[in-house]
């Protein structure tokens, strides 16, 4: 069973890189190579399979869908709020808002746009890819850097965006990253890479580990099966439904078909063991199945792949963490009904198939289905991050996937799903980023049989060591996520990025482009992709420790028109790469039987006619350098060999993808030098030693650079090698920087965790971009030449150009259908008319460059009388070769010819270029016009129509590099000392009479051995300072064919993108805040010319047309009105003539919003071709569109008092606004926006009364003047209660009074403690009678003018009951005599005094309560009244008494006889005792000493 898919314009999601060029196979090779084009087709649809003997998919409702698209949306606020009409992936947070990536569908646009939200249809990629061969190890000097070196890129780590990675072929298996736990580093930022497995098998597995049969629980669902064992082994039974087990399959090209989740059933029961012991093993008895289902288009077409999966946790119970594929079933699926094999055999088992686990180097998913040890089906590599683009994974449970993964929304899901249901994968779909990844990192072991002559050759990458990041990117949005997690971001849960430390990529490479960039709404170089490459390659930019990203871009492949550069290549700082030939693809494959291509693969490196140009739109020399882009052989994914007629995986690359990667690998080795060398690494750095190292290729800078990256001669400098030398300037950075700062405010990305700024550092750069330089002015620079060498050398310094030395014009006719005389087989081509130049002209011996064009009449190229336009095309291309003519025959025949190069486009304009024609061209230097035999359809391709003559005009050119006038320098000779630097200065005068445009040159440095050439450019802008006074740019073509200001080319190539073609680009710097329009009318001489006009602000968003889209744009992602769209057999090169007014000139109307730099961009769509130049006339007015004799009203509601930070809205009526200003008291002025507002703070001001001064400008002239008076006032109010005091007792009336002090007291009002409010009276009483006794509070509030405020309460306790008195001792009437305990109690909290009354006697008890001892005899013996008194904090007094009696005279009456008693009786025994010693001393008796006492 089939479904067929529709290609056309939305087929995008997938297949956009093989509607811009897939491998060429060779059964279409001729038909496709008949129209001499090199860009391949695929059909308006083709079948794809549903059939497969693994799964029935016939459940889905599989369908085309076209509803469902990707789309880029800016808005303000929080992009969450739009959830409901768009699913968001990820975004960049701006100042105001945000630029969210995400997807919706048609019926929601307009829906989204009537928020006010700016909705783009997500732009696909232009993958930069056309077609052929090898020799690049020598070509680009890897060969000998790792000979010569050891220099092989290791320890470098270089990101593919691209289509994806297949790592299946041999030698890629090495190449894939791997983190330091050895896992693979891989992103699928596209979302194709979802593996479903939620369909589970519940196991019955003893704790001994013995498998048992098991039964399903009874609400098991149709997405769950038992397991159970048979003599046969042990099986998952998928048979136990009716239908079979159903399974969730992830569609990996959704939206192109729907439903993302496709529901498929499957009844074949799959062998996961042999016994109850011996079987594949899980942890928590439950397995979980799935099938890998991708389209891939390695057979030439669509092929659908099925692998069977079963996921287990082998480790640890409940976490997942060993993938099985079944891949022999795969493979005989695959061979069954893709290759059309009858022998194919399923054995529906996971026994025999390896186990995947992250980390143990075995996670590609590939069968080799003969056992000879080469891979036959490769389905990726597990273990890929995936961003869940469209909420596949939305649906389960979201507290588990916040815990594993943080998958919701769009965020990054981990390579595995701990809880089984589900893993990332990483394939190519197409094989164009594997063959960037071949490019840079084949290690050349495989042979393969390119020639189908059974000779074996090997293909190396430039730097087989490095390690690969794939970064699989289809759409414009996959890319900021893809570019920032590849440099070392991760996102936070707020969604702020921050760097992690971590660089996973030293290097990103990025084969892909945008050419129809009218739809981003900004010009090349200033989109938010182009911005953002800049910032990732500035070390520095995110945070102190970033190191910066080196950024490799290709040009693109719409060349040789110049400025036909494209995001990102436009971008600055990064490096950008053109392509050069290698001839070695003639004699493959279908080249054998076109004569055209002759018979030798000897020339190389001229410049590919196809290869993109500069300048950018800045006037910035791009590309910086040069690299092998047609062609070269490449090992592709496995699958690839399965191509009818393929003799091995392998294919012809080409186009800028390839000069890319190989120069991302030129880099590798130049980084691993210089960390051999322990010298600084940065993107700078190397970027400059590339250029500084590049061989000439003798054109000019915008088409060349610096020249062919050479990376012997890098590596050699850097190692110190004899008269090798560096040669940079600082001031490049600084000037590029200075021109991003407007466009980088204006987004103020603010997601990130750091701001993002340029950093105000030093940084080299190998060209002397000189920015905007007016005529009649100069500006200089100095540069810095190093010598890394141990030897002493001086290099001669000149300012060069390319110099028209003398050009040959020869008209011919076409002659049709013309055979060769020796390859003139019904089955081969025909020969090419053939111009013999020796004949015709002498080449001049100092020629350097030979620049051969081809032109005929638009109106035989195109016949115009055909009822639909470009329905009827007559092709010509121009070859140029180097004939030998072996028999002297004098008649040119195929095998006699080596092809030197060659140009082909569907236009009136072939051109070829052919490097240092002297030394190279051996024999007789031939050219051939080869009319193609039949005509061509836009829409349709081949007519098989027969082809009839038409006349051309043959221009060659000859060029050599002379002395540049405008630049000089201080010294033609610089002395270099061993290991040291020295500078010189170089100074740009331009005349007075300079047209305005762009202007560019060299600074050509040379030693005795080795030169370098310098790539000089600036801009001559218009200063419009004036109003109403035409400007008008004309001048004289010049006569040297290369870029001119004054003219324009024909280079359209309606087979190509938008952007081929020619462009120029004018600068006007608008000076005058007044003027807030222009008008501009381009002018050409041919009706048949066509040119669309286009300007840009100085922000680089553009803002006028002469061809605006309309809402085509909106809805369909139309670039503009001119443009035919693609179709199936172009890319969209195809536009209509676009003049709006008359055949020959266009007018547009531009609005001006501020002042800076506007850019007018010319684009040559088509040309008349009956000459190579027209000129243009450019008119322009500059003028104030509406005046108006009203003066700009300002309206401001400024306070009269204020305080701390204020933040004042300032309303301005007025259409033509111009300027606004304010100070303060006449000092400080700060612009105001028209609805901005004051801010001001006014802490840091002095308190009182101050003035705002305020000054209005309309663009007309008419200026407003408003001055404010104000008061400061930041002292807050301050409050005083004089009554009560805080912590007091009241009773009764209380008088309340506060102080209040303030200036500009506004109002204050106290709060009584029973809730009664009273306002700004400061002196009242208040009866606490009203309420009970107890603790109250006391609030007052005030608040002045300016809003300060002051809170103020006190606590008080209200107590009206007076004191509880009573005296426990002694007793009423008691007789008292000396010292006696009165005992009392006294009930009350807060007592004031308290006092005992006893007669005359007034007692303080105070602090003494509960008892006191009362001296009675301080009493007259009486009747008393014993009254003891107290008061409490409140006033309130009470008392209480008893009567006592006095008793003390009697008993002492009683005491003094007795004591008289016994005084008598001691005086009496005093006395005896006298008598009786004197009567002892009388006697004189002698008392013994020790008697003595």
């Amino acid at each position: 069973m089939y479904i067929t898919i529709i290609n056309y314009k939305v087929i995008s999601i997938i297949l956009s890189a093989i509607l811009l060029g897939g491998f060429l196979q060779v059964q279409n090779a001729i038909a496709l190579y008949e129209n001499d084009s090199l860009n391949n087709v695929i059909p308006n649809d083709f079948p794809l399979r549903t059939s497969s003997e693994l799964l029935d998919l016939s459940t889905s409702d599989i369908s085309y869908n076209s509803d469902v698209i990707r789309v880029m949306i800016k808005g303000h606020g929080k992009a969450e709020n739009i959830n409901d009409l768009a699913h968001i992936t990820h975004q960049l947070k701006t100042k105001d808002g945000y630029i969210a990536f995400g997807t919706t569908t048609t019926l929601n646009l307009p829906l989204l746009r009537s928020q006010g939200l700016e909705v783009i249809n997500d732009v696909r990629l232009d993958f930069d890819q056309v077609k052929e061969a090898s020799r690049v190890g020598e070509i680009l000097g890897s060969e000998f850097a790792s000979k010569d070196f050891g220099v092989t890129g290791k320890d470098v780590k270089v990101a593919i965006v691209d289509t994806g990675t297949d790592f299946s072929n041999k030698d890629l298996m090495h190449a894939v990253a791997r983190d330091v736990d050895g896992k693979p580093i891989m992103l699928d930022a596209d979302g194709q890479g979802i593996v479903l497995t939620k369909t589970k098998f519940i196991a019955n597995i003893t704790p001994g580990g013995i498998l048992m049969n098991s039964t399903l629980p009874n609400d098991a669902d149709e997405f769950t099966g038992n397991v159970y064992i048979t003599d046969d082994g042990v099986f998952l039974n998928l048979q136990h439904q009716t239908n079979g087990t159903k399974f969730e399959i992830y569609n990996s090209i959704y939206p192109l078909v729907s439903p993302l989740i496709l529901n498929a059933t499957s009844n074949k029961d799959w062998k996961i063991g042999e016994d109850s012991t011996d079987f594949i093993r899980s942890k928590s008895d439950t397995y979980h199945m799935g099938f890998v289902l991708q389209v891939q288009f390695h057979l030439g077409r669509a092929g659908l792949i099925i692998v069977p999966v079963l996921v287990v946790d082998s480790e640890k119970a409940g976490v997942y963490d060993t993938i099985i594929g079944d891949m022999s079933s795969s493979w005989a699926d695959f061979s069954k009904f893709e290759l059309k094999k009858s022998d194919a055999e399923f054995d529906f088992s996971f026994t025999d198939e390896e186990h995947i686990k992250l980390g143990n180097n075995n996670e590609s998913l590939i069968y080799d289905a003969d056992k000879d040890g080469s891979i036959d089906l490769s389905a990726g590599m597990v273990g890929a991050y995936v961003l869940d683009v469209w909420g596949a994974l939305e649906e389960d449970d979201k507290a588990e996937i916040d815990d594993y993964l943080g998958a919701i929304n769009g965020t990054l899901a981990k390579p595995i799903d701990p809880n089984g249901r589900y893993f990332g994968m990483m394939f190519d779909f197409l094989g164009h980023g594997t063959s960037s990844a071949a490019s840079i990192a084949s290690r050349g072991q495989e042979l393969y049989d390119i020639y189908n002559n059974s000779t074996e050759y090997r293909l190396k990458g430039a730097a087989p060591d490095t390690k690969i990041i794939p970064v699989k990117a289809l759409w414009y949005g996959d890319i900021v996520y893809g570019w920032l997690w590849a440099s070392g971001f991760d996102q936070e849960e707020n969604d702020h990025w921050y760097y992690t430390g971590r660089h996973r990529a030293d290097i990103i490479n990025n084969s892909w482009g945008i050419s129809k960039f009218p739809v981003l709404d900004y010009g090349p170089g200033y989109d938010v992709v182009s911005i953002l490459s800049s910032l990732l390659s500035v070390p520095g930019t995110f945070n102190e420790s970033f190191p910066g990203t080196l950024m490799v871009n290709s040009a693109g492949n719409t060349g040789f028109g110049y400025g036909t550069l494209g995001p990102p290549s436009s971008s600055p700082f990064a490096l950008t790469v053109g392509a050069t030939t290698n001839n070695v693809f003639v004699g493959y494959g279908f080249t054998k039987e076109e004569p055209r291509f002759g018979n030798s693969t000897t020339f190389y490196d001229d410049i590919a006619q196809f290869s993109s140009r500069g300048p950018s739109m800045f006037g910035d020399v791009k590309p910086e350098v040069m690299s092998v882009g047609a062609y070269g052989f490449v090992p592709l994914p496995v699958n690839a060999k399965h191509r009818i007629n393929a003799t091995g995986p392998f294919g012809l690359f080409g186009g800028t993808s390839m000069a890319a990667p190989l120069t991302a690998g030129a880099a590798a080795l130049v980084m691993e030098a210089l960390k051999n060398e322990e010298m600084e690494v940065n993107p700078f750095i190397i970027k400059s030693i590339l250029m500084s190292t590049a061989s000439d290729l003798g054109s000019d800078p915008f088409t060349q650079g610096s020249g062919k990256v050479d990376v012997s001669n890098a590596i050699d400098y850097i190692k110190g090698g004899d008269r090798r030398f560096l040669v940079y300037t600082n001031d490049t950075y600084h000037n590029i920087a200075g021109l991003l700062k407007k466009p980088i405010e204006s987004y103020e990305f603010n997601n990130f965790v750091n701001d993002v700024i340029l950093p105000e550092r030093e940084f080299q750069n190998t060209k002397w971009y000189a920015e905007y330089v007016n005529s009649n002015s100069s500006k200089e620079t100095t540069f810095t030449v190093e010598n890394r060498s141990d030897r002493a050398f001086t290099v001669d310094i000149q300012p060069t150009t390319l110099h028209l030395l003398k050009e040959h014009r020869i008209n011919g006719t076409t002659d049709v259908r013309k055979k060769d005389p020796v390859l003139n087989s019904n089955t081969t081509g025909f020969a090419p008319n053939y111009i013999n130049l020796s004949e015709k002209m002498k080449i001049p011996e100092d020629t350097e460059v030979i620049v051969v064009k081809a032109y005929f009449p638009f109106e035989s190229f195109l016949n115009s009388t055909e009822t639909i336009y470009a329905d009827s095309l007559r092709i010509a291309s121009l070859y140029f070769y180097d004939w030998n003519d072996k028999n002297d025959d004098q008649e040119v025949s195929f095998n006699e010819l080596s092809m030197v190069n060659r140009g082909g486009s569907w236009g009136t304009v072939q051109e070829v270029t052919i490097r240092d024609p002297l030394n190279r061209i051996q024999h007789t230097p031939l050219i051939g016009i080869y009319p193609v035999p039949t005509l061509y359809s836009y829409w349709s391709g081949n007519t098989n129509q027969n082809s009839t003559a038409m006349n051309y005009t043959l221009s060659v050119a000859f060029y050599k590099k002379s002395p540049w006038e405008v630049l000089s320098i201080d010294t033609e000779k610089l002395e270099l000392q061993p290991n040291s630097r020295n500078i010189f200065h170089a100074v740009l005068d331009v005349p007075a009479d300079t047209i305005p445009g762009i202007y560019h040159g060299f600074i050509t440095v040379k030693s005795k051995k080795y030169t370098s050439n310098v790539p000089v450019s600036f801009v001559v802008p218009v200063t419009v300072t004036t109003k109403d006074v035409p400007i008008v740019i004309s001048g004289t073509a010049k006569d040297d064919l290369l870029y001119d200001n004054a003219s324009i080319m024909g280079s359209f190539d309606m087979l190509s993108r938008y952007n081929a073609g020619d462009w120029r680009f004018y600068h006007f710097n608008v000076t005058d805040p007044t003027i807030n329009a222009f008008n501009m009318k381009v002018t050409w001489k041919n009706n048949q010319t066509s040119v669309n006009a286009m300007v840009t602000d100085p922000y680089g968003k553009l803002i006028a047309s002469s061809v605006p889209a309309g809402v085509f744009k909106e809805f369909v992602g139309w670039a503009s009105n001119d443009w035919l769209g693609t179709t199936s057999v172009s890319q969209g090169g195809g536009f209509y003539p676009a003049a709006n007014q008359g055949t020959n000139s266009s007018i547009l109307y531009v609005p001006v919003n501020t002042t800076g730099m506007h850019t007018l961009i010319l684009h040559t769509t088509l040309f008349h071709g009956k000459d190579l130049t027209e000129p243009i006339l450019i008119e322009t007015k500059f003028t104030t569109l509406l005046p108006d004799i009203e003066s700009p009203i300002i309206s401001i509601d400024f306070p009269e008092y204020v305080r701390g930070i204020v933040d004042i809205p300032v309303d301005i009526v007025e259409e033509n606004f111009a300027s606004a200003t304010y100070s303060i008291n006449g000092s400080g002025e700060h612009t105001l926006d028209k609805n901005g507002s004051i801010t001001l703070d006014t802490k840091n001001m002095v308190d009182g009364v101050n003035m705002l001064n305020m000054v209005v400008s309309d663009t007309v002239g008419h200026s407003v003047y408003k001055d404010i008076l104000f008061t400061i006032d930041n002292i807050q109010p301050e409050l005083k209660f004089r009554s009560p005091e805080n912590d007091t007792s009241v009773s009764g009336k209380v008088d309340i009074v506060l102080d209040v002090f303030d200036l500009t007291l506004k109002n204050f009002s106290i709060t009584l403690p029973n809730g009664t409010k009273i306002d700004n009276r400061n002196d009242f009483t208040f009866d606490t009678n009203s309420i009970a006794d107890g603790d109250y509070q006391l609030f007052t509030l005030a608040e002045d003018r300016s809003g300060n405020i002051t809170e103020k309460d006190i606590m008080f306790n209200i107590d009206n009951i007076p004191p509880r008195i009573s005296i426990s001792s002694p007793s009423d009437g008691a007789k008292l005599g000396g010292t006696v305990n009165i005992e009392y109690d006294i009930k009350e909290r807060s007592i004031n005094n308290a006092k005992i009354l006893v007669g005359e006697r007034s007692i303080d008890i105070v602090g003494d309560y509960g008892s006191y001892m009362l001296d009675t005899t301080l009493l007259v013996d009486n009747e008393y009244v014993l009254q003891i008194i107290a008061q409490d904090e409140a006033g309130n007094t009470n008392s209480t008494s008893i009567n006592i009696v006095v008793e003390n005279l009697g008993p002492m009456l009683l005491e003094m006889q007795i004591m008289a008693v016994v005084i008598g009786l001691a005086i009496g025994t005093g006395i005896t005792t006298i008598v009786l010693l004197a009567k002892y001393r009388k006697r004189n008796v002698e008392i013994p000493y020790d008697q003595q006492r």
